[in-house]
C-alpha cells in the first residue's frame, strides 16, 4: 500500500526565499499541509485565510510556518507567519519546489465533466497498467494503482495533498498518472495549474448548481482544466454541447470524439458506432484520423461507448499505439459501480449497481437498461442531503418515465431528514401513490430483490460502490454488501 506521507526535506529559507522572504531563524521542512488535522512536527501550514485560534493550534501542533493570504488581527508580529499576496502561484511554487516538480516527470491524463469522469480516468490507468506501463489513479474510487485503491475522502483532494500523492507515485517510477478533476477542486485552487499533458471533458449536465452560480459558471470551472500551459491535447466529447462549445473556445489541439458525425473540421478525431448491445456487452467500431478498431467490452450503455471512446483517444495522446490501446480497454470488464452487473446463481433478477446520482446520469443507465430488458424494471435511489436540490424532482421524473416499480431510500442525507429528501424526489411523479418509500436502504434493496422476478432488471442506483450507515447494523456498508448480506441471510 502506497504510504501518503513521504521522506522529504528542505530548508524553510531555500523555499521562501524565491517568494522574496528572508527567514530570520531557519528550519528544516519535513512536510506541506493544507489540512490542519494531519499536521505534524516539521511542517509548513498553508491556510488562505486562518482564524488566530487556527494559528496558535498550528504552532502548538509544530508547524515551523505558517502561510496564508491574509493574516489573521492579532498575528502581525510573529516571525513564522507569512502573507502570500499571489496565493494560488505562490502555494504552488512552494510545493513543486519542496516535492522537486513530480508531475514533469510522469504524463498526466486529467477528466473532468459532470458524468463519466470516474469511468474513464479508471479506464486509462487500468489500460496503461496492462500495457505494462506503471500507472497511478486519483479519484472518486480512491487513490494509488487500480488493483490497489486506497479511500480519500474528496474525489480531487487539497492541493499539498494532490502533490504529496503525485510525488509518491514518482518515488515508485510511475510514468503515467490519470485523475478526475471535479468542478469544486477546480474553482477552489486544488488542482496544480501546471498538471494535466492531456485534458478530457466528458459532458456537461445539471449538478452541482447548488455550489455554482449557474450553469455557464459550471462549465467556466470546468474549462480551468483546458487552459492550463502544461496541456497538449485536449480530448473533448463534441456531440455534448458544452463540448462543442470548449472545443471553440479555447486554444489547443483537439482530439475531437463522436457518435454522431465524422468530426472532420478536426485534424485529430474518433467516429464511433455501436454495432451491437446486449446483456453480455458491446462491440463498438472506432475509426480515428489514422486508424480502425472494434472493441469488445462488457460494459452497457451508449454512455459508456463514449467512456471507451474518449478513454481510447486519451491514451492515444500520450503515445499508446492505437491498437494496442482498444485491446487493453477490451480486456477491462468493469468499473466498480458504475452500471456493475452483479453475479449470484441465487439472484431471480438481473441486478446491477449504479453510481447515477445526476438527471442524466440515470437517465442514460435506465434507458440502456429499458432497452434490454424482458421483464419489469425496478429502480432503487435517492438524493443525497445537503445538495442541489432541483435536481431531486427531475430524478423522480425520470425513474417514473423508465421504471416499473421505484422504491425511493435513503443516500447520505447528511444534515437532512431523509423523509424531506423522498418527498422533494416524490414531487416528480405524476402517479406518487405507486412509489414505495423506505427510508432504510437496506430493507429497501432486500424489498427489492426479494420481489423481483426471473426476467426482471434492478437497478440499485446512487451509491455506486460507496459505503452508508445503517443504523440497524451499526456499521457502514455498500450496496453490494448489502446484496450479500440478502443473499447469505445474514
Amino acid at each position: 500500500m502506497l504510504e501518503v506521507r513521504g521522506h522529504y526535506q528542505a530548508q524553510l529559507s531555500d523555499l521562501l526565499i524565491k517568494l522574496g522572504f528572508d527567514c530570520s531563524v531557519d528550519s528544516s521542512v519535513s512536510g506541506v499541509r493544507s489540512n490542519i488535522d494531519r499536521l505534524e512536527e516539521g511542517d509548513i501550514w498553508l491556510k488562505y485565510q486562518p482564524s488566530m485560534e487556527e494559528v496558535v493550534r498550528a504552532r502548538k501542533k509544530g508547524a515551523v510556518a505558517v502561510l496564508c493570504f491574509r493574516k489573521p488581527k492579532g498575528c502581525e508580529g510573529l516571525s513564522d507567519l507569512f502573507e502570500l499576496p499571489n496565493w494560488q502561484q505562490s502555494v504552488e511554487m512552494i510545493l513543486d519546489d519542496f516535492y522537486s516538480a513530480p508531475a514533469a516527470q510522469m504524463q498526466v491524463i486529467g477528466v473532468t465533466g459532470t458524468n463519466g469522469k470516474t469511468s474513464v480516468a479508471y479506464l486509462c490507468a487500468y489500460a496503461l497498467q496492462l500495457l505494462n506501463n506503471k500507472s497511478g489513479y486519483i479519484g472518486t474510487l480512491g487513490w494509488g494503482t487500480v488493483n490497489k485503491l486506497v479511500a480519500q475522502s474528496l474525489t480531487t483532494p487539497d492541493i499539498a495533498e494532490f502533490y504529496e500523492k503525485i510525488s509518491k507515485f514518482r518515488d515508485r517510477d510511475m510514468q503515467y498518472l490519470s485523475f478526475e478533476a471535479s468542478s469544486h477542486a477546480l474553482s477552489q485552487g486544488r488542482v496544480p495549474s501546471m498538471l494535466a499533458d492531456v485534458a478530457v471533458f466528458t459532458n456537461l449536465t445539471h449538478d452541482h448548481l447548488d455550489y455554482h452560480r449557474d450553469i455557464n459558471h459550471y462549465l467556466s470551472e470546468k474549462m480551468k482544466l483546458f487552459e492550463m500551459i502544461s496541456v497538449n491535447t485536449a480530448v473533448i466529447n463534441v456531440d455534448d454541447p458544452s463540448g462543442g462549445y470548449v472545443s471553440h473556445h479555447i486554444q489547443k489541439p483537439i482530439w475531437a470524439c463522436s457518435f454522431e458525425a465524422v468530426p472532420r473540421s478536426y485534424k485529430k478525431w474518433s467516429y464511433g458506432q455501436v454495432q451491437y448491445l446486449g446483456y453480455s456487452g458491446m462491440l463498438i467500431h472506432i475509426v480515428t484520423h489514422q486508424h480502425k478498431v472494434a472493441i469488445r467490452t462488457s460494459l452497457l450503455g451508449l454512455f459508456n461507448a463514449y467512456n471507451l471512446m474518449l478513454s481510447h483517444a486519451a491514451l492515444c495522446a500520450v503515445g499508446m499505439p492505437c491498437i494496442q490501446a482498444a485491446s487493453a480497454l477490451e480486456r477491462i470488464s468493469f468499473v466498480p459501480g458504475r452500471l456493475m452487473p452483479v453475479h449470484y446463481q441465487s439472484l431471480n433478477a438481473k441486478v446491477f449497481i449504479d453510481f447515477s446520482h445526476t438527471p442524466d446520469a440515470l437517465e442514460q443507465v435506465l434507458s440502456t437498461l429499458k432497452e434490454l430488458a424482458e421483464g419489469k424494471i425496478w429502480v432503487v435511489f435517492g438524493c443525497g442531503g445537503d445538495r442541489d436540490k432541483k435536481k431531486r424532482p427531475k430524478m423522480g421524473a425520470i425513474a417514473e418515465r423508465y421504471a416499473d416499480s421505484v422504491v425511493l431510500t435513503e443516500d447520505n442525507s447528511r444534515s437532512e431528514a431523509t423523509q424531506d429528501i423522498l418527498n422533494d424526489i416524490l414531487s416528480g411523479f405524476k402517479c406518487p401513490s405507486l412509489v414505495m418509500l423506505n427510508s432504510c436502504r437496506y430493507a429497501a434493496i432486500e424489498h427489492v430483490l426479494l420481489n423481483a422476478k426471473a426476467n426482471d432488471t434492478v437497478l440499485i442506483a446512487g451509491m455506486g460502490d460507496e459505503k452508508l450507515y445503517v443504523p440497524s447494523l451499526g456499521k457502514y456498508i455498500s450496496d453490494i454488501e448489502v446484496i450479500e448480506s440478502v443473499i447469505h441471510g445474514c
